[in-house]
């Protein structure tokens, strides 16, 4: 069994920051084709493939990826996880959906992924062979409310300029960096 060779080196839309940090890699069991018998060899994923799927960085997706390596790790111990055992549910939010779906290859059209608007980092993840399910979900006061109150007001402003948006992108790359992987 191999396993793919994972790339993390930084470019334009992975920092260095990012490249250099401890983040989660999951390995994924899956399916040669549509119809056909699991593959022998091993995919690793990590945040830089998940950025290459979202379309960009961003703390949403961090925090998403460590909160479902939390679940994720609940229903499958050996670390091994089989992408077609898999059902997810989250907040309606693109970040963490888009991390939900390429972890767990849940999808919509299949009844494997569905999406509530209740507000926070959570999911709830069902291994359907087992029928075991876990949810995870982001303590009350991680995420500092200054920058929940900001993303809001820049949400509900007519027109945001792009140094509002660059102050905030900073502030929220700070966190990341220097409290949420730091723990």
């Amino acid at each position: 069994m191999a396993l793919s060779h994972p790339d993390s080196a930084p470019d334009w839309f992975w920092p260095s920051w990012a490249a250099e940090a401890r983040l989660p890699q999951f390995h994924l069991r899956d399916t040669k084709s549509s119809h056909g018998r699991y593959a022998q060899d091993i995919k690793v994923i990590t945040g830089k493939d998940l950025v290459k799927f979202h379309g960009h960085a961003c703390d949403g997706l961090f925090r998403a990826m460590l909160a479902l390596e939390q679940g994720l790790a609940a229903l499958f111990p050996d670390r091994m996880i089989d992408r077609t055992d898999l059902r997810v549910r989250s907040h309606n939010s693109p970040c963490l959906g888009d991390v939900a779906a390429y972890l767990t290859g849940g999808r919509i059209r299949f009844n494997t992924q569905d999406v509530e608007h209740r507000s926070g980092v959570w999911f709830v993840l069902q291994r359907i062979s087992t029928e075991q399910a876990v949810e995870v979900h982001e303590l009350p006061g991680v995420y500092p409310p200054e920058l929940a109150a900001e993303e809001a007001r820049l949400l509900r402003a007519a027109a945001a300029s792009p140094e509002e948006i660059d102050r905030l992108r900073e502030a929220q790359w700070d966190w990341v960096r220097y409290r949420l992987l730091a723990q």
